[in-house]
Order: structure tokens, then C-alpha cells, then sequence
């Protein structure tokens, strides 16, 4: 299964939660304003820095780190943010992580837990283009 399958799919349950209890929108939302409103509003570029460094650490952790080293690379260009490593590729696990909140996947000694990080992504507005590369599991 792709990536954009997997999104699909998950976002298809979300929906279907939805529907069946309209409440969690609102609740989700407020999740959403709480991490905003709070340390994670202005963090962007660290947590996804940490994301990486973790993806990396997984990577080493499996055996899987690349030759050429590791590396966390972050370019911002005009008005585009680019956040990219060498680490392990993003499980079906962790894509649901991203999509939540309060459910990181991540242990041991990586750096994030809370599965918060990633939505202070809200706060920048726009778009988020989002690759990894593939896995058994994606």
C-alpha cells in the first residue's frame, strides 16, 4: 500500500468518527488550539529537526543507517521550509501518529513522545508536502 492510500484511508476512519460521534470534531479542534496556544506554537523547525534525529536514530537501531552517513538537512528557499533526513522510512505506524495526537509510537531513546510536534506544523498555514522513502510497511 502507497503512501496516498494509507492517508486515505486514515483520514476516510477519521471521518467516519466523525459521523458517528460529531463531538470529536470539536474536541480535536480544541486539541489542535491547545497545542498551538502553547510551547509547540513557535517550535516548528526543532520538532522537525527532532522528527528526523529520531528517524535516524531508527535507522541505525535497525541496521538500516546509510553508508554516506546520517544527516538531518533543513533549507529554508524563498518562502518554502525543507525538512529532510537519511533516516528510517515513516511506518503505517507512525503516518497515524503524524495524524493524531497523544499517540507517538517513538521509545526508547528518542527524542519525541507526546505526538504533538508534528502539529505545530498548523500554525504555518499552507501546505505540507510530506515523502518517505519505502519501507516493507508502507
Amino acid at each position: 500500500m502507497n503512501l496516498a492510500e494509507i492517508i486515505g484511508r486514515l483520514c476516510h476512519g477519521t471521518l467516519q468518527a466523525y459521523q458517528a460521534r460529531p463531538s470529536l470534531l470539536g474536541e480535536h479542534y480544541g486539541i489542535e488550539q491547545v497545542v498551538l496556544a502553547g510551547g509547540y506554537g513557535y517550535r516548528q523547525v526543532m520538532e522537525l529537526v527532532q522528527n528526523g534525529a529520531d528517524a535516524v536514530l531508527e535507522a541505525c537501531e535497525q541496521g538500516d543507517a546509510p553508508k554516506g552517513g546520517n544527516r538531518v538537512q533543513v533549507i529554508l528557499r524563498n518562502s518554502r521550509l525543507y525538512v529532510a533526513n537519511t533516516g528510517a522510512p515513516l511506518s503505517e505506524e507512525g503516518l497515524d501518529a503524524l495524524l493524531s495526537s497523544h499517540s507517538s509510537p517513538k521509545r526508547g531513546n528518542q527524542i519525541g513522545r507526546f505526538g504533538l510536534g508534528f502539529k505545530s506544523l498548523l500554525r504555518l498555514g499552507g501546505r505540507i508536502d510530506f515523502f518517505t522513502r519505502s519501507s516493507g510497511a508502507v
